[in-house]
């Protein structure tokens, strides 16, 4: 703590700016004959296959070589057959220990594209051997340590500060704590610990009115769960603040779920607790909440894969309705060639909420996103999104004018191209319609991505976006300087400005900023990252910060 207070009062010397770029032309030059490395999660593995988050998009070609360490060394090597755009698929050339997923895997060797490696089966076993002896002093200081943690995750310490440089007093000062941590296969088996928090204190230079306080605590608790999910046994459950992918439509519950698994393909359950509240997450035992549901899922990702959720829920406050809603969600994938993903949430309105509403079944959310990959360098998609409000029982003193005013349905398109030299280019755009026959809002956005640029290991990225409607309209783009270092390290230096005009007088407001961040993975599992904006224009002309330190589980 008292280095971090020593760093905090060098900051505020007038030498931080050499400083700070200081280091990072250190970090750049020291490192830049060193071997890039860069690293993807492992998300699925197969009887044959280990699937990557990572695909073309993210710098990963057919034939590049990763391996997959743990806390005693290397434990695999793995060669990727296929690369889509942001998932890629390898056989496992070597296998020390089991693979799971949520492990990491490291890129250590490009394929040559001109000619990719034919190399035998022996000559791999090789190269594997040659890594496996690279690692012998890390896995012999480590033998006498406790067997693998099957615990994931990160805990940190954030701090964000605003130096206002006007004379509006805005400094602000925001420490923050994160956990997000799993424990898996809890004594060796399917029993699992989820914990998802965060605390945060603001501390404002000045009031601003009664609803805005200037010292406050801001406290979440996303998720305290225990479970037990184990696709081959009958019954399936999850205790405490429990949510999932599948369900996202239900929401958060403080209670219980219990599924039912017919087979490794259908599953069905129900949900019984309370309802936390909306506005800081804390529990409330007021509104009570209950449901039930269905899985159904069939096929692999490497051909075709479907994964379809119905859903029915309830929520009352005491003993009155609250929401009654259906939930239906589709997930679709032909190979890498095409993707459907769909949700829908259907009230169902009685009582009070049908007087409130007009009718007896609307249709509160409704989102399409449609992929479709035409080559290997071409690729599009699309979504539409119809979201609105819902009556509740919390709300229903809301003025009509004011819950329809944010009723809205937009739609959007997108498209990714590979281009000669490694260049990387995506365009979407899109309207966003208002309800009661307001004007529409226009969008646009676009990139272009260089890895390898100038030298290898460096990056470069130019985006840009803008909107337009009928009280203003405006732009913002920046350029991104980026290099990966050896050991995971990272760091980038940006440059980027944003204006908009306002409709009513005609007013243009612009602002610039320049920006330097660093990631560095420090011995003993922790990990620093640091960045700094200084910002100078019509809105704000400050500098900010933001600090993290954590430790990686």
């Amino acid at each position: 703590m008292k280095t971090l207070s020593n760093s905090i009062r060098f900051l505020k010397t007038r030498n931080w700016i050499s400083a700070l770029f200081f280091i990072t032309a250190l970090l750049i030059c020291g490192e830049m004959h060193g071997q890039e490395n860069a690293y993807f999660r492992v998300k699925y593995i197969s009887a044959d296959n280990v699937y990557l988050e990572g695909g073309q998009l993210d710098g990963l070609n057919v034939g590049d070589k990763l391996v997959i360490r743990n806390a005693d060394g290397i434990i695999a090597e793995l060669e990727i057959v296929h690369a889509a755009e942001h998932s890629a698929s390898c056989r496992i050339l070597q296998k020390g220990r089991n693979i799971f997923a949520g492990s990491t895997a490291i890129l250590v060797k490009k394929a040559d594209q001109n000619k990719l490696d034919e190399k035998s089966a022996d000559e791999n076993k090789k190269d594997f051997e040659k890594l496996l002896r690279k690692d012998t002093k890390i896995r012999t200081k480590r033998k006498n340590r406790r067997q693998r943690s099957k615990v994931s995750g990160r805990a940190s310490f954030q701090l964000y500060h605003i130096n206002d440089l006007s004379d509006r007093n805005l400094d602000f000062w925001q420490p923050t704590f994160r956990v997000n941590l799993r424990a898996r296969r809890l004594w060796n088996k399917a029993y699992s610990l989820r914990i998802r928090t965060r605390s945060r204190y603001d501390q404002r230079a000045r009031d601003f009115d009664s609803g805005i306080s200037k010292n406050e605590w801001r406290n979440r608790v996303y998720e305290i769960s225990f479970s037990y999910d184990e696709p081959e046994a009958r019954f399936n459950y999850r205790v405490g603040r429990i949510t999932t992918n599948k369900l996202t439509g239900i929401g958060y519950v403080d209670g219980l779920q219990l599924q039912h698994n017919f087979s490794q393909n259908v599953a069905a359950g129900i949900l019984a607790g309370t309802q936390p509240d909306w506005r800081d997450s804390s529990p409330q035992t007021s509104v009570q909440k209950y449901g039930m549901f269905g899985f159904f899922q069939r096929g692999d990702y490497q051909s075709n894969r479907i994964e379809m959720t119905l859903a029915a829920a309830g929520e009352y406050d005491h003993s009155t309705i609250s929401r009654e809603f259906v939930f239906v969600r589709t997930n679709y994938s032909y190979r890498s060639k095409f993707s459907l993903y769909q949700s829908a949430e259907i009230d169902l309105n009685r009582g009070w909420r049908k007087e409130k509403a007009g009718q007896s079944v609307t249709f509160s959310n409704v989102f399409v996103n449609v992929r479709y990959r035409f080559s290997k360098r071409v690729s599009a998609g699309g979504s539409f999104d119809n979201r609105k409000n819902y009556w509740t029982y919390q709300q229903r003193s809301l003025a009509d004018s004011l819950f329809d005013d944010a009723l809205r349905l937009g739609m959007r398109g997108n498209l990714s191209l590979r281009l000669p030299a490694q260049l990387m280019l995506q365009i979407n755009g899109g309207m966003r319609s208002q309800n009661g026959g307001g004007a529409s809002t226009y969008s646009y956005a676009g990139s272009l991505y260089k890895p390898n640029f100038l030298l290898r290991g460096f990056s470069f990225r130019v985006n840009g976006s803008g909107f337009s409607n009928d009280f203003t309209n405006g732009y913002t783009g920046n350029v991104t300087l980026a290099k990966t270092v050896r050991a995971g390290h990272r760091v980038n230096v940006g440059y980027g400005r944003y204006a908009y005009t306002l409709q009513s007088n005609n007013l243009t407001q612009t602002s610039e900023w320049a920006r330097a961040r660093v990631y560095l993975l420090l011995p003993a599992r922790l990990f620093f990252s640091g960045q700094f904006e200084y910002t100078w224009g019509d809105d704000l002309r400050g500098r900010r910060f933001n600090l993290e330190l954590g430790y990686r589980f």
